[in-house]
């Protein structure tokens, strides 16, 4: 269990959390891209997304008998769209690997469309792995990966592609 001071902290992280979404998806909003109603969805998914990955933590360290070392992936959709959220779970892992004598391996799996210099700190700091998805070459990626205008997305993620494998050493 944790103690009440780091509850406190995770209820304070995960209200700033919910400002900034609530924050971006209020300017979304006036933008037009999203009606309030949309916004009022997608925020309760958040709030969801935190809540359901705290309790699939919880239930990865009751039911791993006495293996210490657990393997977390964040995949599917993508995770950098509810970035908040993986990094709060990322810390809320974190903080139960002591008590717990627990190690924890996070991966996440991206499109690359959303990553920048902050988000790729990060994972490497926290993540064992990173798994980069392309579906090819530039037009089989821009047929398959289109952005809502329909230009393709190729030309945007391949810089960025370059720049997370030469930061964790990996060029060929």
């Amino acid at each position: 269990r944790m103690s009440r001071g780091l509850g406190d902290v995770y209820k304070r992280q995960m209200e700033d959390t919910l400002e900034i979404i609530n924050a971006t998806l209020g300017g979304m909003v006036k933008g037009n891209e999203l009606t309030v109603e949309q916004s009022a969805a997608v925020l309760t998914v958040a709030m969801k997304a935190y809540e359901v990955g705290k309790k699939a933590l919880d239930f990865l360290i009751a039911n791993s008998g006495s293996r210490r070392n657990l393997e977390v992936d964040f995949f599917g959709g993508e995770p950098l769209m509810n970035w908040e959220v993986v990094k709060q779970l990322v810390a809320y892992g974190r903080s139960l690997e002591e008590e717990h004598h627990k190690k924890f391996r996070f991966t996440i799996t991206t499109n690359g469309v959303l990553l920048n210099d902050e988000i790729l700190e990060f994972v490497n700091k926290e993540m064992g792995n990173m798994v980069l998805s392309i579906d090819g070459r530039k037009e089989v990626h821009d047929r398959m990966r289109p952005h809502r205008g329909g230009q393709g997305s190729y030309d945007e993620i391949v810089p960025k592609f370059k720049k997370a494998a030469e930061s964790r050493g990996q060029m060929n």
